[in-house]
């Protein structure tokens, strides 16, 4: 399994699928249809049956093949993929995952050297657009990659925090501004305050939502967030109030760390239900006690 994964992960010419001629050709295997059946009987790949196309049902079988490779040193993990968002940057997320420390921590100091360079400048240098892009994607990395892991992170943790403060106050494309608030999981507990409050208060909707699942990413939420939350949560419309999205839904009760902003968007909740049947109620009895006593208005003769 491990040969197939590498040799489709190293093919240029397809996706992450070969088809069986393929593969006997680049593995030199006669044996190579056995293999592959038995693989399909077990579930863990899928062919297709008229092209022979072969592929695994899940990415992380191939990711996992070539992080076992990147681990034993038989091959080298491309840590040049990362700022150029290349199909091995999820591989290399589950390798930071799992790595010797020396390792994580050039992988992190990788990502941190095309990010130190960032800086609103380089949007109107020549080039400057890609270089942007490769701090983005870098900056990306390390949110996902040392989320669970950030001691790596510490010899730069405070120049991050500040990058990413700079990435939601001084530049207006939302899409880098939702990338730095999905880092808040790697920052330090003020950076990360500073960046979520940021996000909260935006015009944006769509950077709003995105700080809303970043809160997962901590142990215990700041008072100020959770002010902001609730704030952010009851300045919507009443029929949002209401009836609330799915995702808001689950994600306000998927963990503990929301309970008190659940509490009071519960109340909330209470609170405009009952002010919306006292309404009806009163609608009710005004339109009743109309058509009981009439009001008739007749012309008053001039004089």
């Amino acid at each position: 399994m491990a040969d197939i994964s590498w040799t489709m992960f190293e093919s240029d010419r397809r996706g992450l699928e070969m088809s069986v001629h393929e593969l006997r050709a680049e593995l030199h295997r006669d044996d190579i249809d056995a293999v592959v059946d038995a693989l399909v009987a077990a579930r863990l790949v899928r062919k297709a049956p008229r092209t022979q196309a072969v592929s695994f049902v899940h990415r992380r079988f191939n990711e996992y093949y070539l992080v076992s490779r990147w681990l034993t040193g038989e091959r080298q993990p491309p840590f040049e993929a990362i700022p150029t968002d290349s199909r091995f940057r999820d591989a290399l997320v589950l390798y930071a995952e799992v790595a010797p420390e020396a390792d994580a921590e050039a992988l992190a100091l990788a990502c941190w050297r095309e990010i130190e360079a960032f800086g609103p400048a380089l949007l109107d240098e020549a080039g400057g657009t890609e270089r942007v892009l490769r701090a983005v994607y870098s900056l990306r990395f390390l949110g996902e990659a040392f989320r669970a892991r950030p001691d790596p992170l510490a010899p730069f943790r405070d120049a991050l925090g500040a990058k990413v403060r700079m990435l939601l106050t001084e530049t207006d494309d939302l899409l880098h501004q939702k990338i730095a608030v999905e880092a808040v999981g790697v920052l330090a507990p003020g950076d990360a305050e500073a960046a979520l409050l940021a996000a909260l208060d935006s015009s944006s909707g769509w950077l709003q939502e995105t700080a809303f699942g970043a809160c997962r990413y901590h142990s215990a939420l700041p008072k100020s967030v959770e002010r902001a939350l609730t704030d952010n949560l009851l300045r919507r419309s009443q029929m949002f109030i209401l009836f609330p999205d799915r995702d808001l839904n689950h994600l306000l009760t998927v963990s503990d760390l929301f309970r008190p902003v659940l509490q009071r968007f519960r109340a909330a909740q209470s609170d405009t239900t009952t002010i919306l049947i006292a309404s009806v109620l009163l609608l009710a009895v005004l339109l009743s006690r109309q058509q009981r006593c009439p009001v008739h208005f007749t012309d008053t003769p001039s004089t």
